[in-house]
């Protein structure tokens, strides 16, 4: 792939991640003016949807394990920056093998 494309791509999974964000947040602002269980219904389903897609993107067996270490890595990462952006006074300790 060159530069060019390479860019593009970026640029394209960048711009889809923003939307997929701005929905999400949309989605759990609604909730949070529902209350505390509209909030945990929304976060399971949230959960098991991404669960469910990574199942859907698996293309073997062996697919499923990196693709869940990705999601857990990039729910992690999501947390401990939702904890810094509150300021909330949580100690994050994440475990990274390399």
């Amino acid at each position: 792939m060159s530069n060019s494309s390479e860019t593009k791509e970026r640029s394209r999974i960048n711009l889809q991640t923003g939307e997929i964000t701005d929905f999400m947040l949309d989605k759990m602002k609604a909730a949070t003016d529902e209350g505390e269980e509209a909030v945990l219904h929304f976060l399971t389903a949230s959960a098991y949807v991404a669960g469910f897609c990574i199942a859907l993107a698996a293309s073997k067996p062996e697919s499923v394990g990196p693709l869940m270490t990705r999601s857990m890595d990039a729910l992690t990462s999501g947390l401990q920056s939702g904890l810094e952006f509150t300021s909330m006074p949580i100690e994050f300790v994440k475990i990274v093998r390399s």
